[in-house]
């Protein structure tokens, strides 16, 4: 009867030994994210696992999986893990907060333009003590090999060389234009000129390899006491070009800006292009972005006049398809 009794005992040490290896963390996530921004809700699938304060997230979607999967890398400080991806738009910070088992609260940061707010649920528990490495070998996608490790900040080079995007280089003097456009001629990469103050002097070289400007503030400029718009010079040359704001919130002033440089010799009608279906096409995305034709991805404004003109009022907003109503 001893013996039984210290049989019992040892199986319940090693039952409540085994509950507390339970890792809070280690296994896989599951959430679905509803925002406005987005068409329709997104599934998501993440395989967290952690050494220390180092955390590696594998994460890929059902709905699209064409699009295979993202390592990020991230930092465990209690009960939160932080991720911060840099992007154009600024840092997206992603946290998650393990508030119950098997739960989770993420909310990302979107660099300033809002943020989104799910849920996660673990639908498989990690192992225990379980190595990044080990872990990365789980995510591999079935019947396939492990995907290559991901740095974000080298994606915008990677799109650049598999010929799905443009490379943006600032340069305003006449010898640095003509340095950027042979240079990348010379490797037969996609370049833009981002500022462009003397590209009107190199105007046969920018025709010759197709090389458009993305012309920043101020629009207005003065030479030998007269006022002028550089955006304007170049597009009598015959260069194409795109307007930016120089400023993560910048982007809302620029209507206003540039219907006073119509003043000054833009026209109104390439002052919009600039902004549309021009800046679209200079970055390589007028395949779904920048002009209203069956298809495309966009929202739209309605004025009661042209956009540039100061007294015109916005009447109708749709975003996603939907009217959106006044408060």
């Amino acid at each position: 009867e001893k013996e039984e009794v210290e049989e019992k005992e040892e199986v319940a040490g090693e039952v409540e030994e085994k509950k507390k290896e339970i890792d809070p963390f280690n296994g896989l996530w599951e959430g679905v994210i509803e925002h406005e921004m987005l068409p329709e809700p997104v599934t998501v699938n993440i395989r967290i696992t952690h050494e220390g304060s180092r955390v590696i997230a594998v994460a890929s979607s059902p709905d699209f999986p064409e699009e295979g999967s993202e390592e990020i890398e991230g930092k465990l400080e209690g009960k939160t893990i932080t991720f911060e991806i840099p992007t154009e738009i600024g840092p997206v910070v992603i946290t998650a907060e393990i508030d119950a088992p098997d739960h989770a609260n993420v909310v990302v940061m979107l660099g300033g333009f809002g943020s989104i707010e799910f849920e996660l649920f673990r639908i498989e528990v990690g192992e225990t003590g379980q190595t990044i490495s080990v872990a990365k070998k789980k995510a591999k996608k079935d019947n396939g090999p492990q995907a290559p490790d991901s740095d974000w900040k080298l994606e915008g080079l990677r799109s650049l060389f598999e010929g799905r995007g443009v490379a943006l280089v600032e340069a305003n003097r006449k010898d640095e234009i003509q340095m950027v456009v042979q240079l990348f001629a010379e490797f037969k990469l996609p370049v833009r000129i981002l500022g462009g103050l003397e590209a009107d002097q190199v105007a046969e070289l920018l025709l010759a390899h197709q090389v458009g400007v993305v012309v920043e503030p101020p629009w207005i400029r003065r030479e030998e006491n007269n006022d002028f718009v550089p955006a304007a010079r170049l597009r009598q040359l015959g260069i194409a070009t795109a307007f930016q704001s120089e400023s993560k919130m910048g982007a809302r002033f620029l209507p206003r800006a540039l219907s006073m440089a119509t003043r000054y010799g833009l026209g109104a009608d390439q002052a919009l292009e600039g902004l549309t279906s021009g800046a679209a096409k200079l970055l390589g995305i007028d395949d779904h972005v920048g002009s209203l034709r069956p298809g495309m991805d966009g929202d739209v404004v309605i004025h009661t006049g042209f956009p540039f003109d100061l007294r015109s009022r916005i009447t109708t907003v749709f975003v996603n398809g939907e009217e959106v109503l006044k408060p």
